[in-house]
């Protein structure tokens, strides 16, 4: 038993692991109904305390990705800093960089679950992550799409030329001169028309009337209104909405139109209003310039009447307090009001200079007073010495010499 004992495990290897060839021979000898079962129980053992070790390593490196998550989620940030800083283009040095960098870790990644028996998994977990396959995408995939691809499609379309006009193209080619109605339609057909779709088709391609030619037309007289409202329809507007539509065609008058009108037509305020908020001004602004249309036309009535009143008070045939309601009944504003009143004082102390200088001239003329009287008196009233020294010498050369 010994002997077959030893000559079973004399197959194993070096390491002493038993060979296929062992095992066979060991199972065949006198000893496997006792070594079977006890080989049994090792190798199971073995085979979890295997397992163990795996899913320990493996769960180490899933854990070590774990770590880095919030590294991996901001590695993009740096990238498209250095895009931005490098302009609209961005920097093409900076992606190759980056994309160098990135590959290399997923490769090692890669290395790594391949010795912790997870194949791609960690490579996989961390290209999610970094998103290199979109960087590769925009760096790698796109430069050979837009330097070649796109090359090559004008090659192929060039040698084999397969474009033909599209119905469009080929209504407008037959609407030029350029292709008959029957090659229209040929081209039509290639896109699934038939002959009656493409005069359909031409009836929707061709050139209709807008909606303001249409109010034109009809105010011209060369088309009813039956006529302009198909039109409208044509153009996409229901029915429900010809008729605001006609009325928003009709001309609006500006605030100018409207001033100079005034000048020659007296204009009534809601007509007034209802031109201006048509022209789309504002309540505010149209209350100011309905003043402007009211008072306007009526600017030189209303100074003949201010100057009536002015030239009454400097007469003094009104007292002050008539004159300020007077003004104020024209309707001009507050700053012409006080200035008009100012003149009003002014005017009135110079009608009583005028009334005392003409008194001093007849008492002079009269040899009521000398001559140094006069002039003394003149230059009493506020008048230069200059002034009052020529009025003595006017009388004297009228021949007035006064009392000596």
């Amino acid at each position: 038993m010994a002997e077959g004992y030893r000559s079973s495990f004399s197959s194993m290897d070096g390491r002493g692991d038993l060979s296929p060839e062992g095992y066979s021979g060991m199972m065949g000898n006198e000893l496997s109904p006792i070594l079977g079962p006890l080989l049994d129980v090792a190798g199971s053992v073995g085979q979890t305390v295997q397992d163990m070790i795996l899913k320990a390593v493996q769960v180490d490196g899933i854990t070590q990705i774990q770590d880095m998550i919030e590294p991996f989620l901001l590695s993009e940030g740096a990238l498209a800093a250095k895009m931005k800083a490098a302009g609209p283009t961005g920097s093409e040095a900076a992606a190759r960089e980056y994309l160098v960098r990135v590959y290399k870790g997923l490769f090692d990644n890669w290395k790594a679950g391949m010795w912790r028996g997870v194949g791609t998994g960690y490579m996989g977990a961390m290209a999610q992550f970094l998103q290199a396959g979109q960087v590769l995408y925009a760096y790698k995939t796109q430069q050979m799409n837009i330097a070649v691809v796109s090359r090559m499609a004008r090659h192929w379309m060039r040698t084999y030329t397969p474009s033909v006009p599209n119905t469009r193209m080929a209504w407008e080619l037959w609407r030029h001169g350029i292709l008959t109605n029957t090659q229209y339609k040929d081209y039509a057909s290639f896109e699934g028309w038939d002959a009656s779709s493409a005069d359909y088709l031409n009836e929707v391609f061709s050139i209709y009337p807008s909606v303001l030619q249409a109010f034109d037309w009809w105010r011209r007289g060369w088309i009813d209104a039956d006529e302009r409202d198909a039109y409208y329809f044509g153009r996409g507007w229901d029915t429900d909405y010809h008729e605001r539509i006609t009325d928003d065609l009709y001309h609006v008058m500006s605030s100018y139109e409207l001033v100079r009108l005034a000048d020659y037509v007296e204009i009534d305020q809601t007509w007034a209003i209802k031109q201006l908020r048509r022209a789309r001004i504002r309540d505010e602004d149209i209350a100011k310039l309905w003043q402007l249309i009211e008072l306007r036309p009526l600017r030189e009535e209303v100074r003949n009447i201010t100057n009536k009143w002015l030239w009454r008070y400097r007469v003094g045939r009104c007292p002050i307090e008539d004159l300020e309601t007077a003004l104020i009944a024209t309707g001009i504003k507050t700053k012409e009001f006080q200035l008009l009143k100012q003149k009003a004082e002014l005017d009135y102390e110079d009608e009583l200079i005028d009334e005392k200088v003409e008194i001093l001239m007849w008492q002079f003329r009269t040899a009521m007073i000398t001559r140094e009287e006069y002039q003394d008196s003149l230059e009493d009233l506020g008048i230069k010495h200059e002034k009052a020294n020529l009025m003595v010498e006017l009388q004297l050369a009228m021949g007035y010499i006064g009392y000596y």
